[in-house]
């Protein structure tokens, strides 16, 4: 029921056409009556199935608290694809404008230093880390009901980006992250500024990370944990 509702959410974001809407929804009614008929109709089904909801859940939890004491977190961003423009990230996730853009490197110890600085120039306001993926082309077809993420197979993002998130968790705003496997940072930076308006675009300052933004202006040049960083503010 919750699956059926939440694609009738994402459809309604993504605009569907009309149609496509509506079979959602009346999909969603169905399942919801049949699932509410179901609760009171099967009284020990439902005590069944609820304890082991129970019993699932408290396992996951114990698995994500330990994961997070004995290494980095987890983190699971937004692909961004060629196909589809951004929009969903400001409106499905609720993101919206955000106050700054940080362009993270494939570096872990410059990637910490850009979240630190990411962190103070936020002010509390949300930030989004964007990472190209430096990944390995997929060879072959996938496999039957296979979830197709680049990210899936990036182990060196996912470190990356765990350290980053480890580092901005006293940031008291939003966080969201963002993943690009395709093109360059460049032009997943000049995509995600026209959608989300960051008011700073900060980058580390090195010939092989930098990325330069379309926003006109001098930068400003910070040194965080000898990393230098460089601070694209909007300019309006």
């Amino acid at each position: 029921m919750l699956t059926s509702l939440s694609l009738d959410v994402i459809r309604w974001h993504e605009r569907v056409p009309a149609i496509v809407m509506v079979a959602g929804i009346v999909t969603t009614v169905a399942v919801t009556l049949a699932w509410v008929t179901n609760l009171f109709a099967k009284p020990l089904a439902t005590i069944f199935g609820g304890g082991l909801a129970l019993i699932g859940v408290a396992i996951g939890l114990t698995t994500y608290r330990l994961a997070h004491r004995s290494g980095v977190p987890a983190v699971f961003p937004h692909l961004l694809r060629d196909d589809r423009p951004p929009t969903l990230i400001a409106r499905a996730r609720r993101i919206g404008a955000c106050n700054v853009l940080a362009v993270v490197p494939s570096d872990p110890g410059a990637a910490v230093a850009l979240a630190k600085a990411a962190v103070e120039a936020a002010h509390d306001q949300p930030i989004v880390f964007l990472y190209r993926g430096q990944g390995l082309p997929r060879s072959g077809l996938p496999h039957l009901m296979e979830i197709v993420d680049p990210y899936l197979a990036d182990a060196d993002a996912q470190d990356v980006l765990g350290r980053v998130e480890r580092e901005a968790r006293m940031h008291g705003g939003h966080r969201k992250y963002i993943y690009v496997s395709k093109g360059t940072a460049a032009e997943a930076v000049s995509r995600i500024d026209a959608a989300l308006h960051p008011m700073h675009t900060l980058v580390v300052d090195s010939s092989q990370e930098r990325s330069t933004p379309t926003a006109p202006g001098q930068p400003a040049r910070t040194t965080v944990d000898s990393v230098a960083i460089l601070d694209y503010p909007r300019v309006s």
